[in-house]
């Protein structure tokens, strides 16, 4: 039997763009919600106390949108990056706003990736700084990967062709190091149900280097990605829609071949499919809302993904998951989830009476 339980922690204005991150070292993370309006990101810090629910801190407004926090200049200060768009269709550009005490320079600092890239950051090499993975307008699909350094700003690591992909790929680091998934419509489809093209990337000292590729109808989003059956290489889940308004979630395994895919769960098109550590014992759990809303888990462990066990927890609405974090240092991760009154809670494991 699995136990789950719901911390209320109360209303929230705003949430686009949620980013959860551990940015002042204290190991426990931090949500920061962002919104975009009139190309103005509104950028707030929301830290999750125990007991007293949201505590709010807006940070900074600055000129631009899609914003992503990472590290960027060596310091213990957490940096931002906005995307600006130029007077021109390919002139768009990213820029760092360096983190400093109190918040972020209100004036942006010139990146080394320079006009015309749209892109997402990632943390491919898990080393704590902030890669970019960028399409430059006019390159004829040629992606780069900007590796960061602890120490500094990024570097140009690797080009890489993929040249039927568009430029705003669903990209993925994968829980392993040096291996990331990209996942893209291919061109020509369209619609949030269409035949998607889902690589798996691996990094290779500076190349980068494409290990396996699937084309997948009806997939709707790629979910995560970890080494789950054991053979070094991350096994990639993707969401993938059905008639009626329902999902199936299907496991590839990521070699020579491309095996049949695994369905691991369906449910209802909208509330909750989210991966997080809920026991603290560093693999991976499933977690999805049925049609019924009833909460399932398949749990994870050393011979990968169980056979799914209800959890105990029934919702009166729909849940919608929105990020996963260690909210309170204890090891085990817990999910941020809303109601549709933008009423937050924290979904987690709890004893079993």
């Amino acid at each position: 039997m699995v136990c789950l339980e719901l911390e209320e922690l109360g209303r929230a204005g705003y949430d686009e763009g949620l980013q959860v991150i551990d940015t002042d070292g204290d190991g426990l993370d931090e949500t920061w919600m962002f919104g975009d309006q009139d190309e103005t990101a509104h950028i707030g810090r929301m830290d999750i106390l125990e007991g007293t629910g949201w505590m709010m801190s807006r940070v900074a407004w600055v000129n631009g949108s899609f914003p992503r926090l990472g590290w960027l200049d060596g310091d213990a200060w957490v940096d931002l990056v906005v995307y600006r768009a130029g007077t021109g269709p390919h002139d768009g550009v990213y820029e760092m706003h360096l983190g400093i005490e109190g918040g972020f320079d209100p004036e942006p600092t010139p990146t080394p990736w320079g006009l015309g890239v749209m892109g997402s950051p990632l943390d491919i090499d898990r080393d704590g700084s902030t890669d970019m993975f960028l399409s430059r307008y006019g390159s004829g699909g040629v992606y780069e990967l900007w590796l960061g350094d602890p120490a500094g700003i990024s570097v140009l690591a690797s080009e890489l062709p993929l040249p039927e992909l568009d430029s705003y790929p669903d990209v993925l680091a994968a829980r392993e190091p040096n291996w990331m998934v990209v996942g893209t419509e291919v061109r020509g489809s369209h619609g949030s149900c269409s035949e998607t093209m889902v690589r798996t990337l691996e990094l290779q000292g500076a190349s980068l280097e494409l290990v396996d590729e699937l084309s997948l109808a009806d997939a709707w989003r790629i979910i995560d990605a970890w080494d789950d059956d054991g053979d070094g290489r991350p096994d990639v889940l993707t969401l993938h829609c059905e008639d009626g308004g329902t999902y199936e979630v299907l496991q590839h395994r990521t070699q020579p071949g491309s095996p049949s895919p695994v369905s691991l769960a369906t449910g209802v098109v909208g509330p909750m499919v989210i991966t997080a550590d809920l026991d603290g014992d560093g693999s991976v759990e499933l977690l999805w809302a049925d049609t019924e809303d009833a909460v399932w888990i398949r749990r994870g462990g050393p011979a990968g993904l169980g056979e799914p066990q209800q959890a105990t927890l029934t919702t009166m609405e729909p849940l919608w998951a929105r990020a996963v974090g260690d909210f309170d240092g204890d090891g085990r991760e817990r999910v941020l989830v809303r109601d549709s009154e933008r009423s937050y809670a924290l979904l987690g494991e709890s004893p079993c009476p």
